[in-house]
């Protein structure tokens, strides 16, 4: 049986776009294992094809190195396209820096994995942006958990840096990072939480218990100068006036 979408009836089909046959079988069978229906294509055409053809799947894998070198190039088409590839995306990334070389992707939810991953978290992210894509791609009848796992822990360092009330300068001193890839973090972050802003990514994290709260430190009250004697009253001993 494939996996259903929460509050939908149609099954989840994912297209697995990636060159490397050994992981695209790997991942296809694992997502068949856990009731997703795949289909695998090895090549960037082969993908763009399905889509001209009418082909819409819920969700699309996309390795960013391809073969035919041509990954990016059909990630960028997608974001500037728009609606026609409305659905939501995890793209596979050698390194964490390549997703400077991403535009936003305003189209569904996104997320990233970072090759050699476990295959389980490719499920789990999966399940994520699967619950995250109901109610026309926003977070409105999202609970808190479905956002769980759905960021690295770098993101969510920098997302607490955030809630702590830092700047990417501080943020980049902090975490012994560049300023370009705190700023990298953030978009990201912004993306994954469909949040407009870092204000509201910090509320949908704390409500999602990613991040917590910094304690605001007490402080202790401060007592008012001793009066002098000499501003006492000689017989009642309270000040004078």
């Amino acid at each position: 049986m494939s996996e259903t979408c929460p509050d939908r009836t149609i099954s989840c089909h994912i297209m697995v776009v990636c060159s490397n046959p050994d992981l695209a079988q790997a991942m296809a069978a694992k997502l068949a294992e856990v009731g997703f229906a795949t289909d695998l294509k090895t090549s960037t055409d082969e993908a763009l094809e399905a889509f001209n053809e009418g082909y819409r799947p819920n969700g699309l894998v996309l390795d960013l190195h391809m073969e035919d070198g041509k990954g990016l190039a059909l990630y960028r088409r997608m974001a500037q396209d728009g609606h026609p590839w409305r659905c939501w995306l995890m793209v596979l990334l050698c390194c964490p820096e390549d997703q400077q070389l991403l535009p936003e992707w305003q189209y569904g939810p996104i997320s990233h994995l970072v090759k050699p991953f476990p295959l389980e978290d490719l499920v789990v992210n999966q399940r994520h942006l699967c619950r995250l894509s109901q109610g026309d791609f926003g977070l409105g009848r999202c609970t808190p958990s479905h956002l769980q796992h759905l960021l690295t822990a770098r993101e969510t360092q920098v997302l607490q840096a955030i809630a702590s009330g830092q700047n990417n300068a501080e943020i980049a001193q902090s975490l012994h990072i560049s300023l370009e890839t705190v700023k990298s973090h953030v978009k990201v972050v912004l993306q994954k939480l469909r949040a407009r802003d870092r204000t509201q990514a910090v509320v949908l994290a704390l409500a999602a218990g990613l991040i917590e709260l910094p304690a605001v430190p007490l402080q202790e009250p401060i007592a008012p100068p001793p009066l002098s004697q000499e501003a006492l009253h000689p017989r009642t001993g309270r000040p004078e006036g």
